[in-house]
């Protein structure tokens, strides 16, 4: 029995498809946690900067961590729960929601591949932030997670507050929201 030697096209054929699958993996690992080199490092001498700029108190047993200029994490138990983003919006949209904008900007947060459900509400007198159940899930196998976003106002800045449903139970919620100064009068 004579064993022939491996045909040179299917190698070819087969590192074309390693090299493929390798930048693949780089662009998708640069996508979620950019290029820069020294990015950790910025974050890590930037976080006081950051999150004196997130100025909010949290109750016992929660911490803030930066993310970016913009966000912030909410840590416990060194799991996130949520965060705070510094929004683009105009935060005039408090007063006065524009539900289109508004859900316009949360679906900036979904990947493309996931979809959304929503349901929003608000106070007529801006006496309170802006509460938006957002689902978001899988088409194809339908599983997802469920979110509560609370857009408010601080220093003339709109704000998105977003915890985690399965993590924080809705007494916590509600404590986050008196701590932090977000609604006071939550209940």
């Amino acid at each position: 029995m004579e064993v022939k030697p491996f045909r040179g096209k299917h190698y070819v054929f087969i590192i074309i498809i390693i090299v493929l699958v390798s930048i693949f993996a780089v662009v998708y690992h640069n996508t979620l946690h950019g290029t820069d080199k020294n990015q950790n490092e910025k974050y890590n001498k930037s976080n006081k900067e950051t999150i004196s700029a997130f100025d909010f108190d949290l109750p016992e047993g929660f911490s803030l961590k930066a993310v970016n200029e913009t966000e912030c994490s909410i840590i416990s138990d060194d799991t996130v729960v949520g965060g705070f983003i510094l929004t683009n919006l105009n935060s005039d949209i408090i007063r006065n929601p524009d539900e289109e904008i508004i859900v316009e900007y949360l679906a900036g947060t979904v990947p493309s591949s996931m979809k959304y459900e929503y349901m929003m509400g608000w106070a007529e007198d801006d006496s309170s932030p802006i509460e938006v159940g957002f689902y978001i899930y899988d088409p194809d196998t339908n599983e997802g997670k469920e979110y509560t976003h609370y857009l408010f106002k601080k220093d003339d800045k709109c704000y998105d507050l977003w915890l985690d449903k399965l993590l924080v139970d809705g007494e916590t919620m509600c404590e986050i929201l008196i701590v932090s100064g977000v609604d006071p009068l939550a209940e």
